[in-house]
Formats: structure tokens, C-alpha cells, sequence
């Protein structure tokens, strides 16, 4: 106890002055800053990661199985597969291309005809959906300023029922505006009930889609295992297929711009060994009579280290606050909003868990450590008799 109090008064002797407390301040708040650019950084990739995989998983289940040939009927020895397999929550789609047309405005976008039970089942989307009435994504709402309430005319092929290359025009009533939290999702889908879709394709009883919950945690494995089962015209994709490419960018920039951004870590690090050397010089007479009073040289180093400890915490501590303040910035200011037409994502958020924190700071404090631990080492080597030409002449 003894030998903390002792500490504690030469930590207060040796910051005394406006200058000093500011330079300490200022040392802090540098180093605070190049921590929450690192956390910054990671807690975006994660975040995309991680609202882009739920997203998709939103919209299209675990794993989604397709035909070659199109069209194709669940028969007997398909759902015996799904049975073997244990999968008990399936939802059946089909699905077009066509046009929207409100106020003379138009629109491609993907018709999707979905049983709105067994397909909130499978995505939690929360469609509920009656005849004669569509959902339509949060971003074609914003874009041709529809509302709940108003008609859209749908603009589609009649598949088997027509001998010519003319669409059918259907009038609709928007019920639900979705929100999928992708971008080109928002955009482009339109959900309306099944059964009405497959009459107006001439496709009753047929599907072109089939999405399904995996029983097994690992969807990959699962989605590979499926594929071997079924006959060879089946395609079967785990969720995330269609960005595959994008997520596995995502993965290998994240540690790659970690990387590169302990450069600023390093540099911000020089403020603080700026720090230490004036305050060395500064408080050259205390150094010199802690050194006659019989203060060893042990003491002393454990005194520059405390030091370096203190700044080091209170930088992390002040990296969460502007970490938390830059998150909230992103959730409501206008200016941080980037467009999802080239971002993938409507809304963008930080995401980071305690093995980030954990892994930035601890790296953070290394780089101090033998930055900063070096030159108080190389200062302590000095003799007394050094320190009191330093003091006194």
C-alpha cells in the first residue's frame, strides 16, 4: 500500500503545470483517436459481414434449391430426400420477371409468389398477404414514392397461356412495404400470393424455387450434402451464394487494412514519446533529488511504465466513447449514409464484440510498450551525475 501511495504523489508531482496536463491530455486523446480508426474500421467489415449474411438469410432461408429445367414438381422422390434429410420447414416460390408501372413510372423487378406461412416460416420475413394484394421493398417505395394503399399495375409474361409476346397487366394493392436491409433486394422484389402467380403463369402445381431451413448448424456442408442427393438437374446454395465473392473480399480487406492502419497507431505513439521525453526534461531537478533522496532507479522506471500504463488505459477508455459516438453518428446523420446502389447494404452499423476490442487494444498497447518502453530505458541508463548537469546547470 506503501509503495502505491508513493507512486500515486510522484505521478501527481510530475503533472503538475496547465502545459503538462495538457500535453498528457493531448498525448491521450491522439492515441485514443488512432485506436477508434482501427475499431472503426473493423466494426464496419463486421458489421457489413454480419447484416448482409442476416439479411440474405432473411430473404432466402438457409439454402435454396433450383432446376436447370425451370419449372419442376416436388414429386415423391424429392420430398423423400427432404424427409431422409430431416427438413421439416420448406417454402415452395415461384418466380417471374415483370414490370411495375405507377403514374406512368416503370420498373423490372422479381415477382416472387409465395404461401405467406410456410415462407415466414422459413425467412421470418412477416408476409401476410390475401388476393389481389403485393409487398414491395423499402427502397422501390422511396424510389416511385408508393405507399400502403395505392395501386400499382404489374406488367407480366403469361407463360403457357399465351401465343403471343404480349404481357398481361394486373392491378394490385400494396399491402406491406418490406424492408430487407439490401439494397437491390429492396429494390426489385414484389411478393403476391402464389396460387395467383402460378394461374397467370399457366404453371399450376409447378415451382421454380424451393427454399428450406437447414437441420444441421453448418449450412455449407449441408447445402453440399443436399446437392449429392438430389438428381443431377438440382442446384442447391446455401444463403450467402450469390455475394459469396463479396464476403470473401470482405474477409481477407479486413485484416489487410488492419494491417496497414497500425501506421497510425505507430505515429500517434510518437506524441506520447514526445510526451515522456519533455516531461523528463521538465521535471529534471525532481529526477535528480528523487535520485539523492535514495529513490532507486527500479522505482523510477516503475514510475515511467505506470505512466505509460495509465495513458494507454485512458486512451482505450476514451476509443469506446468515440467508437460508440461514430456508430450513432452513422445510425442518424444524413451525411454518413452511404448509397446502398454501390454499398449493397440500405444501412450501415458497427459491429464489434469483445475479441475485437480485445485484439486492437492489446496490439495498441504493445506497440507502446516497445516504443515507449525503449526510450525510458535507454533515459534511466543515465547517471546521476548526468541528471544533475541536466538540473542544475
Amino acid at each position: 500500500m506503501k509503495n502505491n501511495s508513493l507512486l500515486v504523489d510522484l505521478m501527481r508531482v510530475f503533472a503538475q503545470g496547465k502545459s503538462t496536463r495538457r500535453f498528457l491530455l493531448g498525448s491521450i486523446l491522439s492515441f485514443a483517436f488512432s485506436i477508434t480508426v482501427i475499431l472503426c474500421t473493423i466494426g464496419l467489415m463486421d458489421g457489413f459481414e454480419l447484416i448482409l449474411r442476416q439479411s440474405l438469410k432473411k430473404s432466402s432461408s438457409d439454402i435454396i434449391i433450383t432446376n436447370s429445367n425451370g419449372f419442376f414438381f416436388l414429386d415423391e422422390n424429392v420430398n423423400q430426400v427432404l424427409k431422409d434429410q430431416k427438413i421439416s420447414n420448406a417454402s415452395a416460390i415461384v418466380q417471374t420477371e415483370g414490370f411495375l408501372i405507377y403514374h406512368e413510372q416503370s420498373k423490372g423487378v422479381l415477382v416472387k409468389g409465395v404461401e405467406s406461412v410456410s415462407f415466414n416460416d422459413v425467412t421470418g420475413l412477416g408476409l401476410n398477404l390475401l388476393q389481389g394484394e403485393v409487398a414491395i421493398g423499402k427502397a422501390l417505395s422511396r424510389e416511385l414514392k408508393i405507399h400502403i394503399g395505392d395501386e400499382v399495375v404489374l406488367a407480366l409474361g403469361q407463360g403457357n397461356l399465351s401465343y403471343t409476346s404480349l404481357p398481361i397487366l394486373l392491378r394490385f394493392k400494396v399491402a406491406q412495404i418490406i424492408d430487407h436491409k439490401i439494397y437491390e433486394k429492396d429494390l426489385r422484389f414484389i411478393y403476391l400470393k402464389r396460387d395467383q402467380l402460378s394461374l397467370i403463369l399457366g404453371q399450376q402445381g409447378k415451382i421454380n424455387s424451393l427454399l428450406i431451413k437447414s437441420p444441421n448448424q453448418d449450412i455449407g456442408f449441408f447445402a453440399k450434402k443436399l446437392n449429392g442427393l438430389l438428381p443431377d438437374s438440382f442446384e442447391v446454395k446455401p444463403y450467402w451464394n450469390e455475394f459469396k465473392v463479396l464476403l470473401e473480399a470482405v474477409a481477407v480487406e479486413k485484416y489487410s487494412i488492419g494491417v496497414v492502419l497500425q501506421l497510425i497507431v505507430v505515429v500517434s505513439i510518437f506524441n506520447i514519446l514526445a510526451f515522456v521525453i519533455y516531461l523528463n526534461e521538465k521535471r529534471s531537478q525532481e529526477i535528480f533529488l528523487l535520485r539523492a533522496l535514495g529513490v532507486s532507479q527500479k522505482r523510477l522506471s516503475h514510475l515511467w511504465f505506470s505512466m505509460i500504463f495509465f495513458i494507454w488505459i485512458a486512451s482505450c477508455l476514451f476509443s469506446v466513447m468515440f467508437t460508440e459516438v461514430f456508430n450513432q453518428m452513422l445510425k442518424h446523420l444524413d451525411i454518413l449514409q452511404l448509397p446502398g446502389e454501390i454499398y449493397v447494404l440500405s444501412d450501415l452499423e458497427l459491429y464489434l464484440n469483445l475479441k475485437s476490442y480485445f485484439l486492437v487494444f492489446l496490439l495498441a498497447g504493445l506497440w507502446l510498450l516497445i516504443i515507449a518502453g525503449i526510450t525510458v530505458l535507454r533515459r534511466n541508463k543515465q547517471g546521476i551525475v548526468t541528471e544533475l548537469k541536466k538540473g542544475f546547470v
